[in-house]
């Protein structure tokens, strides 16, 4: 699987990218801290190695060749003596100087020979004097070549060349060392011999291949120290950044009972610190919320997208008002201890506001045991009547239940009216309410007055905007305090 996985990102590019990110995903800070430091420690040692090694390998090329034009000049002195004077004596000199040089396995010298001049048909030519090992028919003579070099070179000049070495029938890359031998007859300089010595390329190298072994060595060792360390690192400075990812994760979910503790004694602390901060503020808007209207938060919220303060004022909207509040409370409250009238009227209002919500309207305020709420939109009486409709059923079905299990029961009345209304900010610059206010929110207020427990009243205005088909009941034309003409209203029943 893994080699198909490879083979189809050798010709996808765009899975190798998603693979990489997904792998620099899961390994996270700790990964890409380890990928930088691993990235560093190879540019330095790379380049430290590159300026290094060249520096040594120059270095160590300068002392070789120096040590090898000195056993060229030390030989080149002796070998000038035996073949300048022939005798046997300093032929066997030289040859003891030779062994003794071979025999001290001096590193990287490979061979020293020694050649003297030969006249062949008018032309000269180097022949093999001595050496050391002895030369066969077939490579007796210097190649020709560099003979040629020897005989038109200046004076003691030493001649450097890139030589193969045969030996045992391997070929060992090398360098070839030849200092031609002169001595002066009347005034004139004349070829007299010459000393070749060879030494291997691989002795000069062979003290940076060391280097570069222990180097590569230190390099491992020191990416799998570092690579450890900043693991251990990586592990502490990423896990309470993953902490508050998780904790942010939440949060996104709607989980705000979270709280974040990073004690690092330095900015993750401070972003911990912070981030409970926007919890705890979070958690107050949420509570906030429990306690105003949408309709005011939506305001509070244009607000803000608009970049101006809040102010007051409000304009003209088409909303159908509904108000509900609980009958005989006050006897009630009397009866029974507070706690135990906040738990019963709470009961009602939640289960009120959520059919309310459910059916699109918004809560404007709780006043005591009653409810306003606004319905706005298309439909919006509809709405307003179903929402009071499944009021009054929820209602009629819990009490049932209540009243098996012996608990206070209680009982609404709805009022509900449309009517185009100011809806906008009352109240003082410190301190407003957004709200509704006009004629149709006073006449549903006095229709839910005015409705007995169970019952929802509706005007007759109100009720023929919405869809057909309600059972419902004509009283009046009723006179309403506050208003200068007689209202029909519609007993909706539920």
């Amino acid at each position: 699987m893994f080699f198909g996985f490879m083979s189809d990102t050798n010709n996808n590019p765009g899975k190798i990218r998603n693979f990489s990110r997904s792998i620099l995903r899961k390994g996270g800070i700790r990964l890409k801290i380890i990928g930088f430091i691993i990235l560093i420690i190879l540019i330095t040692v790379g380049v430290l190695n590159y300026f290094i090694i060249n520096l040594m390998e120059k270095t160590l090329s300068a002392k070789a060749f120096e040590v090898v034009e000195m056993s060229l000049d030390h030989i080149g002195d002796s070998t000038h003596i035996a073949l300048l004077e022939r005798t046997l004596e300093n032929k066997v000199n030289l040859e003891d100087i030779l062994k003794q040089t071979k025999e001290s396995n001096q590193n990287g010298l490979l061979d020293i020979t020694t050649y003297s001049t030969v006249k062949t048909n008018d032309q000269l030519e180097l022949n093999y004097f001595s050496g050391f090992t002895e030369r066969t028919d077939n490579n007796k003579f210097l190649d020709t070549q560099l003979a040629g070099q020897l005989v038109k070179a200046e004076k003691e000049k030493i001649i450097q060349e890139p030589y193969l070495f045969y030996k045992d029938g391997k070929s060992i890359p090398s360098f070839r060392f030849t200092k031609p031998i002169h001595y002066e007859y009347e005034g004139e300089s004349h070829l007299l011999g010459a000393v070749v010595i060879v030494y291997s390329r691989a002795a000069i190298s062979a003290t940076t291949r060391k280097v570069i072994v222990v180097s590569t060595f230190l390099t491992v060792a020191m990416i799998l120290l570092s690579s450890a360390v900043v693991f251990e690192l990586g592990s502490h400075l990423s896990s309470p950044i993953i902490r508050a990812a998780n904790a942010a994760s939440k949060v996104t979910r709607g989980n705000l009972d979270v709280d974040l503790k990073i004690n690092t004694n330095d900015e993750l602390e401070t972003l911990g610190n912070e981030f409970n901060n926007m919890v705890k503020r979070l958690r107050e808007k949420r509570m906030m919320k429990k306690f105003v209207s949408s309709s005011t938060i939506n305001m509070i919220k244009q607000g803000q997208d608009n970049s101006s303060n809040v102010q007051l004022g409000g304009e003209h909207k088409n909303l159908t008002i509904f108000f509900s509040d609980v009958r005989d409370f006050t006897a009630l409250s009397e009866k029974i201890s507070p706690k135990e009238v906040i738990k019963i009227v709470n009961f009602y209002l939640n289960l009120q506001a959520d059919i309310i919500q459910k059916w699109g309207g918004d809560i404007d305020k709780y006043i005591g045991d009653a409810v306003m709420a606004a319905f706005g939109g298309k439909g919006s009486i509809e709405r307003a009547l179903q929402a009071a409709l499944e009021i009054q059923r929820t209602i009629a079905e819990k009490n049932s239940e209540r009243e098996k299990d012996n608990l206070t029961i209680m009982q609404i009345g709805i009022g509900i009216n449309n009517g185009e209304v100011v809806a906008g900010n009352i109240g003082s610059s410190d301190r407003m309410n957004f709200t509704s206010i006009g004629s149709p929110v006073n006449l549903a207020f006095r229709l839910c007055m005015k409705a007995r427990p169970n019952e929802i009243l509706i005007s007759k205005a109100s009720f023929d905007q919405a869809k057909p088909g309600h059972e419902a009941e004509l009283i009046g034309p009723i006179v309403q305090k506050g208003f200068s003409s007689p209202v029909d209203i519609m007993i909706v029943n539920s």
